[in-house]
């Protein structure tokens, strides 16, 4: 979005993996019974592993890392239909009131860049 270079909440997208994600969600037979959350776009927190996909925690220790399999959250998420698009900003390890760390620029507030988003959630409430 043209808001993203400004706020940095997601700065891990998984545009591909979504659109192929929904390619499958589109060709399943309705009879296959389709989840509640069918084709619903979902952000994940960046302390959740999302399979495929980069899981810093916003540590430097993980910069690199890429998930090996979906965290039991992001498991139901996709059994029910969602969608996972990306992934948002976290103090390193989620343990801080504001959403900065050592890989992502800071998160701010969309309503006003000079302040926080918050945190640990900072990424998500942006």
């Amino acid at each position: 979005s043209a808001t993203e270079p400004l706020v940095h909440a997601t700065p891990i997208t998984c545009f591909e993996r979504a659109r192929e994600r929904a390619q499958q969600l589109e060709n399943s037979p309705p009879q296959t019974g389709r989840g509640f959350l069918h084709g619903l776009p979902v952000l994940i927190k960046d302390t959740h592993a999302v399979e495929g996909v980069r899981f810093t925690e916003g540590s430097l220790l993980h910069a690199e890392r890429i998930a090996e399999e979906n965290a039991p959250l992001v498991a139901q998420l996709e059994s029910k239909g969602a969608i996972i698009v990306g992934k948002t900003n976290v103090p390193e390890f989620c343990a801080g009131s504001q959403s900065f760390n050592s890989i992502f620029p800071t998160t701010v507030s969309p309503w006003d860049i000079r302040t926080t988003a918050g945190g640990s959630s900072g990424g998500s409430a942006a």
